[in-house]
């Protein structure tokens, strides 16, 4: 059993003497590049010239890539012809993989329904398997690895998903071999999903239960990969998607040298051996390409320098499963990451702040192994402490901010024990699974666009929930049947008062585990909540 005091201490310890190395051997830091590429039949439409652009420039360059190729290159014969011809005269440069994008065309000749626009393909529920019905999503997989196998004589050995649902994740190993799979850096809301909570920067040994949460002990788990290298301090809360190392997003209001101090950074600065993660869409703009380049051309001067190396991917797999403990730093703040914690800790006004703690058991279970996403996708590991987000008593959804600018987390002192707060995942799973996932605010959004109805939700010494329902053009209505609302477990002396078009119920706060109330109306339900502890804010959910 960890003893989370001596933990916390040892973090303090390291956090300020940063000469200490997590490292136990004197080893070169890895760059590892993966480009995905995109064909023409839409969906942000990838271009054959810039795929051959960064095909030429790590050939010229001698370094290792892999091409994790969309459906709609495999089925574009002058795409597969060139990538043939490559993987035959540069195979210790060009490798392929997968990039798990549905598309249309996928669907379909998969036999799968497709809801999706093409002004909202990007939509988590479109793009990734998550949106799809549970038998779908096997008939989806089969046809990708079918046709990448049909056309190169070989399955991939590497896929990449922003984001996927484990099960998935577990079927691709078992069936086609996947040893490895990149996903998202940590985001949130950008093109409709967010991952939160999950190991920071380098790679992982992946939970069989959810992808999101290491598991040390899983004897051959998928190597999980986070895209791109993410500046420690800016990118924790940032919603402008400014902070990385990849060029459409840094181009935004920084320019080449701000690449270069991530890259180094993350290479040269860090307790735990340098690693980088880089790459680029297909699908990316001129300029953007030609900064790409300018990347490329300054990690072959690092090669040349015999500063790095780049590990194959078996290789990549066997180390990484074996560190337990990494952390990751830059200015003034500094992850650690273990088989139980991710911790996040801030210096400020010089005293040493917890502003993020998350709480990892292998026996989490993804909640898209057994719900389908209609509108978003949300991976949010739990927490004790999440510092980017802050809430009001009057709604249910977070706003998101870097901490940079707000004194906020805990003070780290040596009586520091969060033993307390630990999570029982029994519990945990059994009420992500009660009519909605824990933590998807996404069922509220299409509640009040379907039934105009909308909910307050004060949280003090009392509860109070305040209901008011709109008409179909948005207008003040009355509901002109009875309303009451039931709690699980039963809570008494429930006040009740009606003004014009507003309900509001109020009762004393029972200070439970977890309180459900359910609003009905006519017998129908209008709204179900449920209420979870105050140190794990996000999990008060109105559906």
């Amino acid at each position: 059993m960890v003893n989370v005091k001596d933990f916390f201490l040892l973090l303090i310890f390291l956090f300020i003497f940063n000469t200490c190395s997590f490292a136990s051997e004197n080893r070169k830091p890895q760059v590892l590049f993966i480009n995905q590429v995109r064909g023409e039949e839409c969906c942000g439409k990838g271009s054959f010239d810039n795929l051959k652009l960064q095909i030429n420039a790590f050939k010229n360059y001698q370094i290792p890539v892999f091409f994790a190729l969309r459906y709609d290159v495999l089925t574009n014969d002058t795409y597969v012809d060139y990538l043939k011809n490559e993987i035959k005269e540069a195979s210790q440069t060009v490798n392929l993989g997968l990039f798990i994008e549905i598309t249309p065309r996928l669907a379909k000749d998969a036999q799968v329904i497709y809801y999706g626009h093409e002004n909202q393909w990007f939509e988590a529920q479109n793009v990734f398997t998550i949106g799809y019905q549970i038998k779908d999503r096997k008939k989806l997989l089969d046809q990708l690895f079918t046709t990448f196998h049909n056309k190169f004589d070989f399955y991939p050995i590497l896929t990449s998903s922003w984001l996927i649902d484990t099960d998935s994740l577990n079927y691709l190993q078992k069936k086609y071999g996947v040893i490895a799979h990149q996903i998202t850096r940590e985001q949130w809301g950008t093109d409709s999903y967010t991952l939160s909570g999950g190991p920071v920067h380098y790679p992982y040994p992946g939970s069989r239960s959810w992808a999101f949460i290491p598991d040390f002990d899983n004897k051959d788990p998928v190597l999980m990969l986070r895209q791109t290298v993410s500046d420690p301090l800016y990118n924790y809360g940032d919603t402008t998607n400014s902070f990385t190392s990849q060029p459409n997003d840094y181009l935004k209001n920084k320019d080449f040298s701000y690449f270069k101090l991530l890259i180094n950074q993350a290479l040269f600065q860090q307790k735990t051996i340098g690693f980088a993660l880089l790459g680029l869409e297909n699908s990316n703009e001129e300029k953007y390409q030609d900064e790409f380049l300018k990347q490329i051309a300054y990690v072959y001067q690092l090669k040349n320098e015999d500063k790095i190396v780049f590990p194959g991917l078996r290789e990549l797999k066997n180390f990484w499963i074996k560190q337990k403990t990494t952390s990751y730093q830059g200015k003034g703040v500094e992850w650690s990451v273990t088989p139980t914690y991710r911790v996040r800790i801030k210096k400020q006004g010089g005293k040493l702040y917890l502003t993020d703690f998350r709480y990892y058991d292998k026996n989490l279970i993804d909640p898209y192994n057994d719900y389908v996403a209609k509108k978003n996708g949300y991976w949010i590991v739990p927490y004790l402490i999440n510092s980017s987000l802050s809430y009001s008593k009057s709604t249910v959804f977070p706003k998101v901010s870097n901490d940079l600018l707000r004194k906020t987390g805990q003070l780290i002192t040596t009586g520091f024990d969060f033993s307390q707060y630990k999570i029982n995942s029994a519990n945990f799973n059994r009420t992500r699974l009660k009519n909605y996932p824990y933590f998807l605010p996404e069922p509220t959004e299409r509640e009040i666009s379907r039934q105009k109805t909308q909910l307050k939700i004060t949280v003090n010494k009392k509860i109070t929930l305040d209901l008011k329902v709109k008409d179909q053009y948005g207008y003040p209505d009355v509901i002109s049947a009875p309303v009451e609302i039931k709690t699980d477990p039963p809570v008494e002396g429930i006040e009740h008062k009606i003004d014009g078009e507003s309900h509001v119920f109020s009762f004393s706060n029972p200070k439970t585990y977890f309180l459900n109330i359910i609003i009905v109306s006519n017998q129908k339900t209008i709204k179900n909540i449920f209420l979870f502890p105050k140190f794990l804010p996000f999990l008060k959910i109105a559906l």
